[in-house]
């Protein structure tokens, strides 16, 4: 495992809370994975505290445990940031409503991930469908790296242990740019 490439990542509530390790249903299992991967590789833990007070109101025992030795180890990266109001009002231009509420809700992630190292690891596949969709008119989407532990053929495990490198086919902006080399 790679040490010396520690990337600083936001890990949505989606994975937080469905890390219980109650239960043994593919996707728990999956996202207790990616947190004992992101603890061991070295990778820190981006936690604005927007997203902290979703988190705390979802944790499970598995994620509770987690954070505290991700705290323990000093591996919790928390950006100095401001509202990035010009994203939102590119959102808020959209007239496709649903899309509109959705990218608004999970903003907070987008921004974490602009002040960090662009990675969001999350089970939203409703968000991250309309951040690619609405890449094309709104560019700080395009870099963001948004990975499913859900999607088997991400394998989001490897992808961490082998430093979590940017990857075109993981950025939002992905499905854009490779239309318009075609």
């Amino acid at each position: 495992m790679l040490k010396e490439k520690s990337k600083r990542i936001v890990v949505d509530t989606s994975v937080a809370c469905t890390s219980s390790d109650t239960t043994e249903c593919p996707d728990p299992q999956q996202c207790r994975e990616i947190l004992a991967t992101i603890l061991e590789v070295c990778h820190h833990v981006v936690m604005t505290p927007e997203i902290w007070d979703e988190w705390k109101k979802h944790l499970s025992k598995y994620s509770k445990k987690w954070y505290r030795s991700m705290i323990a180890k000093k591996k919790r990266y928390e950006p100095e940031m401001e509202k990035n109001s010009g994203i939102q009002t590119k959102i808020d231009s959209i007239s496709n409503q649903p899309d509109r509420e959705i990218m608004l809700k999970d903003l907070r992630l987008i921004e974490a991930a602009l002040a960090a190292d662009h990675i969001v690891i999350s089970l939203d596949k409703e968000a991250r469908k309309a951040f690619i969709k609405h890449a094309v008119k709104i560019s700080e989407f395009k870099n963001i790296i948004w990975v499913n532990p859900s999607i088997p053929d991400e394998r989001v495990v490897e992808w961490l242990q082998q430093g979590a490198e940017s990857e075109k086919k993981r950025m939002l902006g992905y499905l854009i740019t490779s239309s318009k080399k075609a």
